[in-house]
């Protein structure tokens, strides 16, 4: 596109640009943003227009946004944030967090701490509107780079000089046998050498439950199943039908391992392998202040 470039663009413009980049298409970013397709399409040409640049190619089937206009999203994204912030600085000098939080959590802790995670922080900021998403940790992590998520649930640490952390616990890991298995009725703690005839059941790819339970059975040479669950749920299911056994974080235990769950529980000989659970944000977060005294009401439920 040969167009001289005739203004600053609009945040409305940025905030329409970012929304065609995440959908891939048009009416599903004008949805998002509560405006008219047709809305959107002309503001996204005028800023086009004023940048003197093609930014989306247009098709009757697919939206791609050129490489300019890949290095503009990002721009964009951090333009916005930027705004985001300047916002949360003014309403957090005096009211704390106000509006919109976004928390992002791993599946493997989402059924079993998001319940306390919410209550304890509508108490503590009753202003905050909670919005709330169910990510692998990669995506998190992704996401708070990005500016769409405000706090991530983790169950490992983040190695980025940009995100800060708190952790909030250590989860360690128990035994979850089926009731038939010969150690299900048994006293006292076992060692992992206990297990080196019975096939351990992990989840499937994309977990980091998965990987740290893999870690500890590589590293106590214990069996590994050929079949995986997709949810822990899934895998608690499995276990209860004999297929083998499973690593078990001591968090999900109560409501996996209930009375009629039908499997067994036994506790690992220390130091007992574990996970630990993080609160993480971005370090330059305004609300960063707020996020510490977050975690501190947080650590109560993991102790």
């Amino acid at each position: 596109m040969s167009i001289p470039a005739t203004g600053r663009p609009t945040l409305q413009q940025l905030q329409y640009l970012v929304a065609v980049a995440d959908h891939q298409h048009f009416g599903r970013a004008a949805a998002a943003c509560f405006v008219s397709q047709p809305a959107l399409s002309s503001q996204l040409r005028e800023l086009e227009t004023r940048l003197g640049a093609t930014l989306i190619e247009r098709s009757a089937r697919r939206v791609h946004v050129t490489d300019t206009g890949r290095q503009v999203v990002e721009r964009a994204r951090a333009v916005l944030l930027s705004v985001d912030e300047l916002r949360d600085i003014a309403r957090g000098e005096l009211h704390g967090i106000v509006g919109p939080l976004q928390i992002g959590v791993i599946p493997t802790l989402s059924p079993y701490l998001l319940p306390q995670v919410v209550a304890v922080t509508h108490k503590r900021f009753a202003d905050a509107e909670l919005q709330l998403s169910e990510l692998t940790t990669d995506d998190l992590v992704a996401s708070l780079r990005r500016g769409t998520l405000d706090l991530a649930l983790l169950a490992t640490s983040i190695d980025d000089a940009d995100i800060s952390e708190a952790v909030l616990g250590i989860d360690e890991f128990l035994v979850a046998l089926p009731p038939s298995h010969p150690l299900a009725n048994g006293k006292g703690p076992l060692c992992l050498g206990d297990l080196a005839t019975t096939r351990m059941l992990l989840l499937s790819d994309g977990h980091c439950l998965r990987d740290q339970a893999e870690a500890v059975c590589f590293e106590s040479s214990l069996p590994i199943a050929d079949v995986h669950g997709t949810s822990l749920t899934t895998v608690m299911q499995m276990v209860a039908a004999g297929q083998g056994a499973t690593l078990l974080p001591t968090l999900a235990a109560r409501l996996e391992a209930r009375a009629d769950s039908g499997v067994a529980i036994r506790s690992l000989t220390a130091p007992a392998p574990s996970r630990k659970v993080v609160l993480a944000w971005r370090k330059r977060s305004p609300r960063a202040a707020h996020y510490e005294q977050l975690a501190d009401l947080l650590r109560p439920l993991l102790a």
